[in-house]
């Protein structure tokens, strides 16, 4: 009937009103992490930064006197100085990035200030496993590992999405509203009673009683095609609605994919960042060592120092692109 198609459709449309706040919290939690995320990744930035500013500006002031005592060339210097500089620069685009990501993200939460106790937050290797243990424990019987099948996440996906709870509940919304539609121009039947005194005054009897009954049949034989009008009108909400969740469940699924594979590339990688760090410090320590004997200049040195410092940035960034990938996969998921 007509009133039962209405309620249907009344909740269908509150049911797809709580999966869009659903979807709308679920979106918010990541956005959150990978705030604080790129904060932290900044921070340690910044440490090693630095670090490397206090060698560059100690390898400027052994370049200077090296020089002034006529045992090194002017470009030794210029060099030394040009490190300090570039190192300067960096360290200076970290600190601003630091404060715009600490800005947007007290924007995000509506904080009133920039939330900076969160740089006080350590981040490792532990912390890593931490968070994919935790993902692990809301993801039932998928195991998530490097060789875990594509196939099962996406079918996780599909399954928890809100996004996909919400276009489902408006076909269905939509499709109540066609039957409504057909409802109302179907043939009704009414009947009607209708019991009571008549006169000029009110007295109840013989010659006052009365009872009067009613059928009353509404049927519109031609409306002139607005029946068919409205209907295919209904119709074309539904195809759209549909339509709409077939794309969105193909993003869902693409989406799946690219997060699992940044986290694979990116855990994969990790491996390769230490090696590459450990080499680099232990290259570091060898230069050092030989610069200390003379056998080596200043130029060599400060190569060294900048492998080693492009290769601890590489693990921290690479270690935070892992933190980050989690939280991607976590919303490709649809798991809290």
């Amino acid at each position: 009937s007509r009133i039962e198609a209405s309620i249907t459709a009344a909740e269908a449309l509150l049911a797809a009103d709580t999966a869009r706040h659903r979807a709308r919290e679920q979106q918010i939690s990541p956005q959150v992490t990978k705030g604080i995320q790129q904060a932290l990744s900044l921070r340690d930035q910044q440490i090693i930064l630095t670090s490397t500013l206090d060698l560059t500006a100690a390898q400027l002031k052994t370049a200077q006197a090296l020089y002034q005592n006529g045992k090194t060339t002017r470009d030794t210097v210029e060099r030394a100085r040009a490190d300090v500089l570039e190192v300067e620069q960096a360290y200076q685009q970290v600190t601003q990035g630091i404060d715009l990501s600490l800005a947007a993200l007290a924007n995000t939460l509506n904080a009133p200030t920039p939330p900076r106790e969160v740089l006080r937050l350590q981040v490792d290797d532990g912390t890593v496993q931490f968070v994919q243990q935790q993902l692990q424990q809301t993801l039932a019987d998928v195991p998530l590992s490097l060789t875990t099948p594509l196939e099962a996440l996406q079918r996780l996906a599909l399954q928890n999405r809100p996004e996909l709870v919400q276009l489902a509940s408006q076909v269905k919304a939509t499709e109540a509203g066609k039957a409504a539609v057909a409802a109302q121009y179907a043939p009704r039947l009414g009947f009607g009673v209708e019991a009571g005194t008549q006169g000029e005054e009110y007295r109840f009897g013989h010659g006052y009683n009365y009872v009067q009954g009613s059928v009353l049949l509404n049927w519109a034989l031609w409306d002139g095609g607005a029946k068919q009008a409205k209907l295919n009108v209904a119709q074309a909400q539904i195809i759209n609605v549909q339509a709409q969740r077939e794309v969105a469940a193909s993003q869902i699924k693409l989406a799946t994919q690219q997060a699992f594979d940044e986290w694979r590339t990116q855990t994969l990688g990790l491996n390769t960042a230490k090696a590459r760090e450990a080499a680099a410090q232990t290259a570091h320590t060898i230069a050092v060592k030989k610069h200390a004997a003379g056998l080596t200049n200043e130029l060599t040195l400060s190569d060294a120092r900048n492998a080693l410092t492009r290769a601890q940035l590489n693990v921290s960034q690479t270690r935070y692109a892992i933190l980050n990938a989690l939280a991607d996969l976590r919303l490709a998921l649809g798991v809290n």
